[in-house]
This record gives C-alpha cells, structure tokens and sequence, in this order.
C-alpha cells in the first residue's frame, strides 16, 4: 500500500525521506513548476510502500555492521509512531458514527475529521479496522511533515517524538510550525543538547481547543509526560 503526503507549491520535494526514495507521482517537470508558480495548489508525493517503513532499513544497516545516523532515525520514527497509536486511540476513544466535537466539528473514528480527503459530514460512518488504517497512516504522513518542518526531531528520543506525534494528531502537524509554536521552534535550533528537555517544558502548553483552555487537554499532555517524560 502506498502512502502519499501532500507537499506545499514552495516545498523543494527531497529526493530521499527517512532512507527511502521520494517518487513525484505522475508529475512532470511542468507539473512540478506550475505548483510553484500558484501556491494555491498543492501536490502529493509518495513515500513508498507502507511494508517499508521499517525493517529492511534497520536489516540493511546490521548487514552492513552498524547503524548509520539516519537508520537510527528511522527506527526512532517507526518506534515513537508505533507507541503513539494506541496513546492515541486511548485518549481519542473510538466512534463508528459521525459526532460534533467540543469546538463544533464533524469527527468520527479515533478523532478524525475526514474520510477520503473531505471533512467528515454528519451521517457519516466507519468501521474500527479502517479508523485504525486512517490513524497509522495520519501518524506517519504527521512524522514525514515534522522531518521536514521541524529538521531538529532528528534530536529526539522515541519518548519525545510520541509525545510531539501525540499532538501533531491531536491538534493539526501545523501546531508545531514556527508559525504557530516560535518559541518551541527557536530554542530547539539554538539548542545543542537537551532537546528533549525542551519537548517537556512546552509540551503542557499545548492545551488550547477553539481559543480556550481545554481540561481534557490538559489531562492528556500529562499522560504524554507520565507515559514518556524525563521521570520514567
């Protein structure tokens, strides 16, 4: 099965993500420059099958008697995605039927809010098996955005990066932009050590649903803390 993740009109689109080949689907040169010439428009690139996010890297790299830098990110990536998913079904609770969440919007599943690339409507449904497809996959699109958005994840332990992929689902991949979390961003690019200290600190300010302080939140991100944080 081959997973896609949408680039913007001004991203350069790697020739390699997590150690694997990036592939521009059916896209020509031409294609490629229109994006960049409309930034409203947007393209996809895949990032391979979803058999390879994992093994035959880390196979590779004990071939070859070692682990190289990026093998070891690899593994950190598949290992945080692989523990954040059932964090996340917990704290997202499963629903077959389409519902309105606190802020008003459409979701259903484990907290999604489309199905086949629409927003979910009202009479909406889904089945737990493929809510669960949905949620691995969202994670692992979220973990190739932040490899690019957010360069210093490489930094990470496995706790750090669940936690942060914990949030990305939760609130949007663009919570952790440097738009959106400045402070977040610039301490970790100035920081030459301790970058997970740096996720702990500000992982409980990311609490906020529609404008507002949510306790539910609040509770959540300290889970993330207790699950993964510097005590345990």
């Amino acid at each position: 099965m081959s997973m896609f993740t949408n680039f913007l009109a001004t991203d350069k689109v790697p020739e390699t993500l997590f150690g694997f080949p990036v592939v521009t689907k059916d896209y020509t040169e031409e294609d490629l420059e229109f994006f960049r010439e409309h930034p409203e428009a947007a393209g996809y690139y895949d990032l391979g099958d979803e058999d390879d996010w994992g093994g035959e890297a880390e196979g590779q790299a004990a071939a070859k008697g070692g682990e190289s830098g990026e093998d070891d990110y690899i593994r950190r990536v598949n290992a945080a995605v692989n523990d954040a998913v059932p964090f996340v079904k917990e704290h997202e609770g499963f629903r077959e039927k389409a519902y309105k969440d606190h802020v008003g919007v459409w979701t259903v599943g484990y907290g999604q809010t489309e199905i086949d690339g629409r927003p979910v409507r009202e009479g909406d449904t889904i089945s737990e098996k493929n809510a669960s497809v949905f949620l691995v996959n969202r994670m692992r699109e979220n973990a190739a955005v932040m490899a690019r958005q957010n360069p210093w994840t490489r930094n990470l332990s496995r706790g750090a990066l669940s936690a942060l992929y914990d949030v990305a689902y939760n609130l949007g991949v663009g919570a952790l932009s440097e738009r959106r979390s400045p402070n977040l961003n610039r301490d970790m690019n100035a920081a030459s050590a301790n970058h997970d200290d740096i996720v702990w600190r500000e992982l409980p300010t990311y609490v906020n649903a529609g404008g507002r302080r949510s306790r539910g939140l609040v509770n959540r991100r300290n889970d993330a803390i207790l699950t993964w944080g510097p005590r345990q």
